[in-house]
């Protein structure tokens, strides 16, 4: 009876389960609408047209950065563009290009134009030429290989075009190993020496995870305000016996939580379905965890004031501050991992941005000792 009474407010379901979800989308929104506004525009114009100038494109284009915002144009647009300063830089393929890497010739294949404004064009410049250079570190491989067998007669002329273009692509295929990189990283702790292979992690932190996490803990404070408004009035009452204050506590608890549930789960639906990005079923489960894990801080909090006011105002102060030292409006774990002890664990956004089985287990003795603390301080009050 409490818990069908308790669903039918409608005012505490839009509070916690309709309100985080919209603001969630309506800030994530303008968090990536103000990031696509600062992408440095840059053109490039193929005045070649062959294989290998359309391929160095293709791939710039695949791996480009989010801050440039990348046009393929022609010479005259490219350059009416640059002078109205509607372009940061122009990098112009040369015709020729793929002539010049056939012959070994690596000199005078780009030209860039830049304005005294522009300010990307030196590390976008990089970028070309470390294509260009994987393009001709490929060219030479193949070379030296037909070279080898040639000289070792191993070879008939009429086949040394099908070994080029076998030596060829086995060297392309070596820019691109899975993974990118391993960095094998020894641990040196006493007498114990301990062997670890860090990868490339494929971190979940989108502005949408980030910025639901403050919107939920924040609604927490207001759904379980009720604890303080009751604290005087009603729990009295229910002190007639233990058992009936314990399961009303419970039964509204439970029932609160479990919106909290149902509204993790819409918007890991509206993510899959609306917004573009590897959404995985392992980031539901921690999306879960988390939930938990702040759910039940945010019930540690209700026990240390006896006012609504002051539970307004401070907790809300935490939960700013958690949400802003704890990555919820950016990520941390760079900035974190720069400095001399990593304390990145100690938040709960951790388990939505680092899936390691050592924050799953600090999150687990956070939620220990909270709910430790809850039990005790009830037990005071009574």
């Amino acid at each position: 009876m409490i818990m069908l009474k308790f669903f039918c407010k409608i005012k505490l379901i839009l509070f916690v389960v309709v309100l985080p979800i919209a603001f969630t989308f309506m800030f994530g929104k303008i968090f990536e609408q103000g990031h696509e506004d600062v992408a440095i525009p840059i053109a490039l114009v193929d005045e070649d047209h062959t294989n290998f100038s359309k391929m160095v494109i293709e791939r710039i284009i695949g791996e480009q950065s989010q801050r440039i915002d990348l046009k393929v144009m022609k010479r005259d647009g490219a350059e009416r563009l640059l002078l109205k300063n509607d372009l940061d830089s122009v990098f112009v393929i040369k015709e020729g290009f793929q002539k010049k890497l056939l012959n070994g010739d690596e000199e005078e294949l780009i030209d860039v134009w830049i304005t005294e404004s522009s300010i990307a064009n030196g590390i976008f410049q990089e970028v070309l030429a470390g294509e260009i250079m994987r393009l001709s570190s490929s060219l030479m491989a193949a070379d030296w290989v037909v070279q080898v067998f040639q000289q070792l007669k191993l070879i008939d002329a009429k086949n040394t075009g099908l070994l080029w273009d076998e030596a060829y692509q086995f060297t392309e295929e070596q820019w691109e190993p899975k993974p990118l990189m391993n960095v094998n990283r020894i641990m040196y702790e006493g007498d114990r020496v301990e062997n670890r292979i860090d990868k490339k992690e494929n971190l979940l932190f989108s502005p949408y995870i980030g910025l639901w996490t403050f919107f939920t803990m924040i609604s927490m404070i207001g759904a379980l305000d009720w604890i303080i408004r009751e604290k005087s009035i009603i729990f009295p009452r229910l002190k007639a016996t233990k058992r009936s204050l314990a399961v009303y506590v419970m039964i509204r608890l439970g029932a609160t939580f479990f919106l909290y549930i149902i509204q993790s789960l819409l918007l890991f639906g509206i993510l899959t379905f609306f917004i573009k990005g590897e959404w995985q079923l392992s980031l539901m489960v921690r999306m879960f965890a988390f939930t938990f894990e702040a759910f039940i801080f945010t019930l540690f909090l209700t026990t240390f004031f006896s006012k609504v006011n002051g539970y307004y105002f401070n907790s809300l102060l935490i939960i700013f501050l958690l949400s802003l030292i704890g990555g919820s409006f950016f990520p941390i774990k760079e900035l974190y991992s720069s400095l001399f002890f990593d304390i990145s664990w100690i938040f709960p956004q951790t388990l939505l941005t680092d899936p390691n089985i050592k924050n799953v287990f600090i999150s687990g003795l956070f939620v220990i000792f909270f709910s430790y603390r809850i039990v005790r301080r009830f037990d005071k009050r009574r």
